[in-house]
């Protein structure tokens, strides 16, 4: 069995077990994320046989629609929030969602059992069309929120100190 961490001290795990091979996800306290399913080589192997094959121009072309979804999000966590019209949004979002990253309102979040994390800035700002029909500060799921139950643990653990 082989363990593979990222040196940076990234979130994925590699684990071979002779043909079996998982991808795990290190969660650090307090950060939401969900743990891929276990890797199903049969599936794999018959989605492989299903792909439609491309040329390197269209491969690179997907490849720079992820990097600069990622770039928006990075310059939104260093300060310098974006902002995306309604269509912009609906194109980056199965990106955000193959990348593990789920862009929500305050309201959404709060529906969600979500608090927002104190000094926490919104990345961005999506246009919601009708019925909103507005600009709305979005903020990453993952890294700027706490759930409810554990935000009020630790104020009240604040408040006693």
């Amino acid at each position: 069995m082989t363990h593979f961490l990222p040196p940076d001290g990234g979130r994925v795990a590699l684990c071979e077990d002779d043909d079996d091979i998982r991808f795990y996800v290190k969660e650090p306290a307090g950060v939401v994320a969900t743990t891929p399913e276990p890797f199903d080589r049969e599936q794999y192997e018959a989605e492989l046989r299903k792909t439609k094959l491309i040329p390197p121009a269209q491969t690179i072309g997907r490849m720079q629609r992820f990097e600069l979804v990622a770039a928006e999000i990075v310059s939104g966590l260093d300060g310098k929030p974006f902002s995306w019209r309604a269509v912009d949004f609906q194109h980056a979002r199965p990106i955000l969602q193959a990348m593990g990253i789920h862009l929500v309102s305050k309201s959404r979040a709060k529906r969600l059992g979500f608090v927002l994390k104190r000094g926490a800035q919104p990345v961005g700002q999506n246009y919601y069309t009708a019925p909103i029909s507005k600009m709305v500060n979005v903020y990453v799921l993952e890294c700027q929120f706490n759930r409810a139950s554990e935000a009020t643990d630790e104020r009240q653990a604040e408040i006693q100190l």
